[in-house]
């Protein structure tokens, strides 16, 4: 696992914060790998933003407002054995964003610019 700049990581967040106008805090935690990530969130719902899933949108997802968690892939999308790993988890759907591959930038705006249409 890469070393992350957290420092950086917090002032881009407050930056972001402020030029949204938003008064909550975002909170970053701790890097951990996908596995002990899905362990830890058993009960919440999780939507997973995934190149592999070609009919499934967030518009046909029940209970929208329940989501505590939005997943994107990494750059060059999810390995197989990820895909298969979030498939044993009943807490997780995974959807698409359309038939184009997005950069990991663009996927995460994407992803919450849909959500947050959706459940607005």
């Amino acid at each position: 696992m890469r070393t992350i700049n957290v420092y950086k990581m917090q002032i881009w967040i407050i930056e972001a914060l402020e030029q949204s106008g938003r008064i909550d805090f975002v909170n970053l935690h701790e890097a951990c790998s996908l596995n002990n990530f899905l362990a830890k969130t058993t009960s919440q719902k999780i939507v997973c933003a995934s190149e592999a899933e070609s009919n499934k949108t967030l518009l046909k997802l029940d209970n929208l407002a329940n989501v505590a968690h939005l997943m994107i892939g990494p750059e060059g999308g999810w390995s197989l054995n990820e895909l298969k790993l979030m498939q044993d988890f009943d807490n997780i759907s995974t959807v698409t964003l359309g038939p184009n591959i997005l950069r990991a930038e663009t996927a995460a705006a994407t992803l919450i610019s849909q959500y947050k249409l959706l459940t607005s």
